[in-house]
């Protein structure tokens, strides 16, 4: 659901190996707006929100909170989900942090912080899938960046 929510097309690739599932929360409030604080946890991936969802009838869900996402070993975690990712570095721990709001097809997500490893990537990015192009809009900061040894640059450039 959350791939298609924001214009991911897997087809009926798989998305992970058989992997231990569990969730945990508290919920209050009624079908139509309430509050929810919940933990998933998927192999080495922890996911976690905090806020308010609402469900007006006839109305795309509102979604305003803080989420938490943490991974292990983010090398796993990228290739679990389908994307190949051979950086020159050892595999890392990641994790982001941040508030959102909106829905499935326009959210924000402000004062994020992102860790990988010791690495420490913050900002704000901006969703929207409402129109026939895809719109992202982010102010990102890097505390430092090496693109060749995190993205294996000059190994895949290299003839």
């Amino acid at each position: 659901m959350l791939t298609s929510s924001i214009g991911l097309n897997l087809g009926n690739k798989s998305l992970f190996k058989r992997k231990l599932f569990s969730t945990q929360g508290v919920l209050s409030g009624n079908i139509s707006k309430f509050s929810l604080s919940s933990i998933q946890k998927f192999g080495d991936v922890e996911f976690s929100y905090t806020g308010d969802i609402s469900l007006a009838k006839g109305e795309k869900e509102v979604y305003k909170g803080d989420i938490e996402l943490k991974a292990d070993n983010f090398t796993n975690f990228v290739h679990d989900i389908g994307f190949d990712y051979t950086p020159d570095i050892p595999a890392t721990s990641f994790t982001i942090s941040g508030a959102i709001k909106g829905n499935g097809s326009l959210f924000d997500v402000s004062n994020f912080n992102a860790y990988l490893g010791a690495n420490n990537i913050a900002g704000d990015v901006i969703l929207d899938i409402t129109n026939p192009k895809t719109n992202l809009v982010a102010n990102v900061k890097f505390d430092k960046l090496d693109i060749n040894r995190m993205f294996n640059i000059k190994k895949k450039t290299s003839i």
